[in-house]
């Protein structure tokens, strides 16, 4: 590999690696301010820096937390699952996967509290 090609693939990863925690920042954000109660983030604040870095996101569901951790510079996906609060073990996913996964859990979630309010609405009404 000459020099050329390498800087350009380097300059690629940096690249495409700043618009990946740029990506998780905004999903974090916006689960966040949509499941304050289900949602956990962690933080990590570097000496001297003006920034914060996203160190950890949960999304604590019935019987699944849906995990996403910085290590050695990337986000590893893990989904764990758990019976009464007790984790039972804990899964390293591809992030494709983690992200169906949690999105497919909140639809169900959605669904469940939708009925749970119908049925609720027909009671007292």
């Amino acid at each position: 590999m000459d020099d050329v090609s390498f800087d350009l693939s380097a300059a690629s990863w940096r690249h495409e690696h700043a618009d990946e925690r740029a990506y998780v920042e905004a999903l974090a954000e916006r689960l966040q301010k949509s499941l304050p109660d289900l949602v956990r983030l962690r933080h990590e604040r570097k000496w001297f820096a003006k920034s914060q870095t996203l160190k950890e996101l949960e999304v604590l569901l019935d019987n699944e937390t849906y995990v996403l951790t910085l290590e050695n510079g990337s986000y590893v996906a893990r989904v764990a699952k758990s019976v009464g609060g007790v984790i039972l073990n804990r899964k390293t996913v591809p992030f494709k996967e983690w992200l169906n996964g949690l999105s497919s859990a909140l639809s169900a979630l959605a669904n469940h509290r939708l009925e749970m309010r119908k049925s609720l609405e027909e009671f007292l009404l």
